[in-house]
C-alpha cells in the first residue's frame, strides 16, 4: 500500500525476472562463474565483457566479488568500472 518509489521500482524488476525464463537461466550462470574457483581467471573474462555490455551488470559484479583477487585482470579494471558506474 504505502511503498516508495525505489520499492515499486525493485518490485516491477523481480516480477520482470520472474516473467523471463531465459533472462533467469542467464543470471543463475552469470552466478555460477563466481563459484569455480580453479576456473576463475575464465570466469573473470566472461564476467567483465557481461559487466562491459551492461548486460545484467549487477549480477556479473556481485559475481566478481566472489572470485580471488588474483584472477582480476587489471587492463580490463577501467571499462569495467566506467560501465558499472554509468
Amino acid at each position: 500500500l504505502f511503498e516508495s518509489e525505489a520499492q515499486r521500482a525493485q518490485r516491477t524488476a523481480e516480477v520482470a525476472v520472474l516473467a523471463d525464463p531465459h533472462r533467469r537461466v542467464r543470471l543463475a550462470a552469470i552466478d555460477a562463474l563466481g563459484r569455480f574457483p580453479e576456473r576463475s581467471g575464465e570466469a573473470f573474462a566472461s564476467l567483465a565483457a557481461v559487466a562491459i555490455r551492461g548486460d545484467a551488470a549487477e549480477a556479473a559484479a556481485a559475481s566478481l566479488l566472489r572470485l580471488p583477487e588474483g584472477a582480476w585482470d587489471a587492463s580490463q579494471a577501467r571499462a569495467m568500472s566506467d560501465a558499472l558506474l554509468s
